[in-house]
């Protein structure tokens, strides 16, 4: 496959695939992120020396910056080698006409190679939009090329390149318009930020609203238990009082004949003798279903549904309790 140039990025996307990249989708994105941040691209596929089957991609631009209130055009140049991202790509300074490199700034190279920090640490945090902020930045502080006649900051050139003018619009209309651009970038990058933390806060909110929701019902079953505990408490104490009484009076009166047929009465001591044996066995009863219950282990599913039976044959103990205490006084 041959190797293309000339061609702007509408142009260029398309034929990435086409080409032997190890991710096309990452070499396509990060041409986008380039040219959002630069002006008049050119953009070239171009195979290694000695090679015929890998590729890399040129794109030749002008990099807008902003020093002291104007904006100067550098001339520079991008390198995406056909395994980026796994390896960073490449930065170079392309000065013509009257420009040259300011070798006093320390992120430039002789060669016109751009140092930064995010290059040198593209494995741990490989990000393009950093690299840009770092470069702008950098750049900014130290101009890094300069006109031949001067150390200062380079002055507005013309250049008959085919990247067009590298230099500053003595236009003040154009210079607006470029800083209008340099200020919307930058907003759209503070207000995305903004977004992705105001979305996550709310993500945090409705999450803390919606625990304290099931939480609500949780609490409820917590107090419908200590109300229903107390209630229990209060009959178990009511039985602990009546119960001396209950054992006083089966002391001092026996025991209906065991062989007699109780449930077959026709005078009234004898329907009340059955019925307080009655309610003396139901009593009794309830004394070992509550043992029994105490030395039981329940698992969570079953416990509540064991206390709902527990609470019903309570309270019928209750009544048993007075019932009998009550035949017990009549009987006297």
């Amino acid at each position: 496959m041959s190797s293309l140039g000339d061609l702007n990025l509408e142009g260029i996307l398309p034929t990435i695939a086409h080409y032997n990249f190890q991710n096309p989708t990452a070499v396509q994105s990060t041409l986008r992120i380039i040219s959002s941040h630069t002006k008049k691209g050119n953009y070239q596929i171009k195979p290694y020396p000695g090679s015929s089957y890998y590729y890399y991609v040129v794109d030749e631009c002008l990099l807008p910056i902003n020093i002291q209130g104007s904006v100067y055009y550098f001339p520079i140049g991008f390198t995406l080698p056909w395994n980026f991202p796994q390896e960073a790509p490449g930065i170079t300074l392309l000065p013509t006409g009257n420009l040259v490199l300011d070798l006093a700034n320390p992120s430039v190279k002789p060669d016109g190679t751009v140092v930064l920090t995010t290059l040198t640490n593209w494995k741990m945090n490989p990000n393009m939009e950093y690299v840009f902020t770092e470069m702008l930045h950098n750049f900014q502080q130290k101009s890094p090329l300069r006109t031949r006649s001067t150390k200062a900051a380079p002055v507005p050139a013309s250049s008959s390149n085919v990247l067009a003018s590298y230099s500053t619009s003595s236009d003040e209309k154009e210079q607006s318009e470029f800083a209008e651009i340099i200020t919307e970038l930058a907003t759209e990058h503070i207000t995305s930020t903004f977004v992705e933390l105001n979305q996550d806060f709310q993500a945090l909110s409705q999450g803390k609203k919606d625990l304290e929701k099931a939480i609500v019902p949780l609490e409820e079953a917590l107090q419908s238990m200590k109300k229903e505990e107390s209630e229990l408490d209060a009959r178990i104490a009511f039985y602990n009082e009546k119960l001396p009484q209950i054992k006083g009076y089966l002391d001092t009166h026996p025991a209906p004949d065991a062989s007699a047929d109780i449930l077959v009465v026709s005078a009234p001591s004898d329907k009340r003798l059955a019925k307080q044996y009655e309610l003396k066995s139901r009593v009794e009863a309830f004394d070992q279903v509550l043992k029994k219950f105490g030395e039981t282990q329940f698992s969570d599913e079953e416990y509540p549904k064991k206390m709902i039976c527990l609470r019903q044959l309570a309270k019928q103990h209750l009544k048993d309790v007075a019932e009998y205490t009550k035949c017990l006084e009549n009987g006297r």
